[in-house]
Parts: C-alpha cells; structure tokens; sequence
C-alpha cells in the first residue's frame, strides 16, 4: 500500500504556500519553520537583499550545513567502523589470551602433579634409606668393636706386661715353674717374704 500523500499548508517569508509529503504533518510544519528562520536571519544580515534573493542565499547556507552535516556524518561512520575493528581485534586478542591462560592453567596443574610424585619419591627414597641404616646399625658397631680390638694389636705399641712375680728361695734353686708362689702385691705380703727368708 503506497504512502498517503499529506498536503499542509506553511507560510515561509510571509508567502503562503502548501506542501504535499508523505511524513507526519508535525514534520512538515517544522521544516517550513526552520526555512522561514534562515531566511529570515539573511534579510537581517542583508536587508538590501530582494525576496527571491534572500531565498536563494538561505538555500545556501542550508546546503552548507547539509554538507557539513553530511561530512561529520562520514566522520563518524568512519570512527565507527574503525570502533569495530578494534573492538574485533581486541576480541582476537582476548580469545588468544585466554587459550594462553588455559595452556599455562593446565602446564601449572602438569607441574603441580610432578611436584607431588616427586615429593611422594624422594619421601619414600628417605624412609628407604633410614630402613637400612637402621638395618646396617648392629652390624657396624660388632666391625668398630673388632677393628678396635685389631688396631689394639697392631698401633705398634707394646702389650701391657703381666706383674711380676716373686718367687721364695726354694723356687730360685729349682727350675720347675708350678713351684713359683704369687705374693700379693700388698704391705703385710712382702712382710711375710720376708720372714720365710729368715725361717
């Protein structure tokens, strides 16, 4: 269904005149409005200028403003797109950052794991070797015991001498040894000798 065509009559520079579109007639009147506006503003800046040539100038200076509008229009559509493409980019990026994320998140559990079955090893390396020290603990102190009797023997040092012992005349005579008698090393047993001396 083709658009109603809407007649409105404006009046523009104190002419009357009847406009045919197919907007909102509240959109019509505002046009003649801002058009009897320019050209009123010209006839206040030139008042030497005729009816027709005021028209013509305020023609003018509308189509300025359209282009300049125009152009500021472009400007932006320009910034926009531009918007976009960073706006894409920065989603390629923030994709990309986050599948770097999600690498270095699962290389970090990767190693979080390794850490604990290294440490769950090197516990176990431990207990190990504390088993077997324990284990080689009785053996070790019978070999310090016996090397310290051997290096005893053998620091080259002469072996302590068995007290000597006094023997009475009648063992001096004889050559036997189970005559020999042992004194006791004391005061009261040398007294003793020497009395068996003189018997």
């Amino acid at each position: 269904m083709p658009d109603t065509v809407k007649r409105v009559n404006v009046r523009i520079a104190g002419v009357a005149y009847q406009l045919a579109a197919t907007e909102d007639e509240t959109h019509i009147r505002k046009m003649a409005a801002q058009a009897d506006e320019m050209i009123r503003q010209v006839l206040l800046a030139s008042p030497h200028l005729s009816q027709s040539m005021a028209t013509i100038l305020a023609l003018v200076n509308a189509m300025d403003e359209v282009n300049k509008f125009r152009r500021h229009s472009e400007s932006l559509q320009k910034e926009k797109d531009s918007l976009a493409q960073q706006t894409q980019q920065l989603k390629t990026e923030l994709d990309r950052v986050r599948e770097q994320n999600w690498d270095m998140r699962k290389d970090q559990l990767h190693m979080q794991r390794l850490i604990a079955e290294y440490e769950k090893r090197f516990e176990q390396i431990l207990a190990a070797a504390d088993a077997k020290e324990k284990a080689d603990a009785p053996a070790n102190r019978g070999d310090c015991e016996t090397d310290n009797e051997t290096d005893n023997l053998d620091d080259g040092s002469e072996p302590i001498p068995e007290p000597e012992t006094e023997s009475t005349p009648e063992s001096d005579s004889e050559s036997a040894g189970p005559h020999l008698v042992h004194v006791p090393l004391t005061l009261a047993g040398y007294q003793q000798s020497r009395l068996e001396d003189y018997i």
